[in-house]
């Protein structure tokens, strides 16, 4: 699967607008181009947007990452509106200085079995960008849990990746998302590993 990511500021209106718009049109039509996995579209305040397309392609023009790992409960979240109750999340951005993306996301399988003890969690993505750039996508229902999760993050990042100098170079967190669509045939859960 293959995501592009874009980060937006919105300067003569609130997000909550645009996201209005988009919600009436461009995310009902993007959901209906071939390979369609999901669409969301996250406020992170203070004027700042960031929108997340995935698809099942090999490859298409707007391509910025490959999804290398997912972990999502068994009941995806439902598609969001504007002003219809909405989850939350926590996208982090990382430079990856040493070792491979492979053992990173080997490690990262680890963190995903954390998240999941937080409250209302749904799911969490990472993605390989090309170049070292890695970026990571928790999702939730309630705000606290996304918060939680960052916190979650440093201090799995400082006591179990020192050996990748990975460093945290973007983070939007807590963003409300406005819009989301998702396809029925959305990648599910991994099974838990043996213990």
């Amino acid at each position: 699967m293959f995501v592009s990511v874009r980060c937006y500021f919105v300067h003569k209106a609130p997000a909550t607008e645009l996201a209005e718009l988009v919600d009436e049109d461009f995310a009902d039509r993007i959901s209906a181009q071939p390979g369609f996995v999901s669409y969301e579209f996250l406020d992170g305040g203070e004027g700042e947007a960031l929108t997340i397309s995935g698809f099942q392609l090999t490859t298409i023009e707007t391509v910025r990452g490959e999804i290398k790992l997912t972990h999502a409960t068994a009941a995806r979240p439902p598609s969001a509106h504007p002003g219809a109750p909405t989850g939350f999340a926590a996208v982090r951005r990382y430079r990856l200085a040493h070792g491979s993306v492979e053992e990173l996301v080997k490690r990262a399988e680890e963190f995903a079995w954390q998240l999941e003890t937080l409250p209302e969690f749904y799911s969490y993505q990472v993605m390989d960008c090309g170049g070292g750039d890695i970026i990571a996508v928790s999702r939730f229902r309630e705000r606290t849990s996304a918060e939680q999760s960052d916190v979650l993050a440093a201090r799995f990042a400082e006591n179990e990746l020192q050996g990748f100098e990975l460093k945290r170079t973007e983070w939007l967190g807590g963003g409300v998302i406005l819009v989301s669509r998702e396809a029925d045939a959305a990648p599910a859960g991994e099974d838990r590993p043996p213990a």
